[in-house]
């Protein structure tokens, strides 16, 4: 197929590139982003594979917050996959830090002051850095990180397994809706390349995980402040148990019939999280997440879906304030003048009933 040979052209040099800076490494330290997706988390683990097998550095993966979403835990679980929290690292042990799928965004780094990233690899746009790094690969033309973690796989011609394949599939596949938004030709390659190694079984339950009440709850709570303006849905849904539930509640607001744009945010141990997902084939949800939030805090995300945290907000009031603040921008970005005053509940309120079975 044309598009694999491109992406294996393509990452030929960036492989030689990353090895190169490898090499002189001893102990790499591999971030994920914070709170990880299963793109960021499948990227880390490809990263790691990639760099155990070519050469003796010794690599480990870290990821800033928790991994809360049920679907990831059971990604972690089912996978057997090795990570660890980034409050138990020690720097220094470390004498290389590499990033995946994210780039440094200022008043959000998760690393010390004395450190910066020596390898950067990422599809997101490209963000100016502060300082240099060793090496960077930020290409838009794959719509997973997962997707360009694999082209260095195949490119390096290094038999990938089984369990790596479900994780990058399963990235490519959340990171793309199923491939409905934001996938190119390189993404299509890469599934098609990795698909006969998929475990599909665990794939399954990985994608189908067992819910809890809390989950039913949270999503109930959710539904009955939510509002909507025209084509779009928003809700603040308050106080979280993890960042992880406004991405969760977006993925299903924005699936509700007629509804284009879904924004999402709770508040977090200090921290305000802004979810938003877009069904508009004009608009990128990262372009209007960062008209919304602004220099507040740190936002990012292409395509359908993108996420902010804006910090140090003291008390929930406070990040209740100053989410209506944000959703007010978000709903004057999106919908027309004309309708800005209209609004409604997207549920009905209906009386309590008790319901009795009848008699026979």
């Amino acid at each position: 197929m044309r598009d694999i040979s491109d992406m294996m052209l393509n990452s030929d040099s960036q492989l030689r590139g990353l090895l190169k800076t490898a090499s002189g490494s001893g102990r790499i330290l591999i971030l994920t982003h914070g709170n990880p997706d299963p793109d960021s988390i499948a990227s880390a683990s490809a990263l790691k594979f990639l760099l155990t097998h070519l050469t003796r550095c010794q690599v480990r993966v870290a990821y800033p917050g928790i991994i809360g979403r049920v679907e990831n835990r059971a990604m972690v679980k089912e996978l057997a996959l090795k990570m660890i929290p980034l409050k138990e690292i020690n720097w220094r042990d470390y004498d290389t830090l590499a990033l995946v799928d994210h780039q440094p965004r200022r008043r959000m780094y998760t690393w010390p002051s004395t450190r910066w990233p020596d390898i950067i690899i990422d599809h997101h746009p490209r963000r100016p850095l502060e300082k240099p790094a060793q090496f960077v690969d930020v290409r838009k033309q794959f719509g997973s990180n997962s997707s360009l973690m694999t082209s260095y796989l195949l490119t390096a011609d290094l038999t990938v397994p089984r369990w790596l394949a479900t994780a990058l599939v399963y990235g490519m596949l959340t990171d793309t809706q199923d491939f409905s938004r934001g996938k190119t030709g390189y993404d299509k390659s890469a599934y098609l390349a990795l698909f006969n190694s998929v475990d599909h079984s665990r794939l399954f339950r990985i994608s189908h995980p067992a819910i809890d009440c809390q989950y039913l709850s949270q999503y109930w709570h959710a539904l009955r402040g939510a509002r909507l303006w025209g084509d779009a849905v928003e809700t603040y849904i308050g106080e979280i148990p993890v960042p992880d539930a406004t991405s969760e509640i977006a993925d299903n607001l924005i699936i509700i019939c007629g509804i284009r744009y879904a924004l999402v945010t709770g508040f977090y141990q200090n921290t305000l999280y802004m979810s938003l997902r877009v069904r508009h084939a004009r608009r990128d949800a990262g372009v209007i997440m960062r008209r919304i939030v602004g220099r507040r805090g740190s936002a990012g995300g292409h395509g359908f879906m993108a996420g902010a945290q804006i910090p140090d907000l003291k008390t929930p009031e406070t990040a209740k304030s100053l989410a209506l603040e944000l959703h007010r921008s978000f709903i004057k970005l999106v919908i027309p003048n004309s309708e800005i005053s209209r609004s409604h509940p997207i549920l009905s309120e209906l009386p309590a009933q008790v319901h009795t079975p009848p008699s026979e």
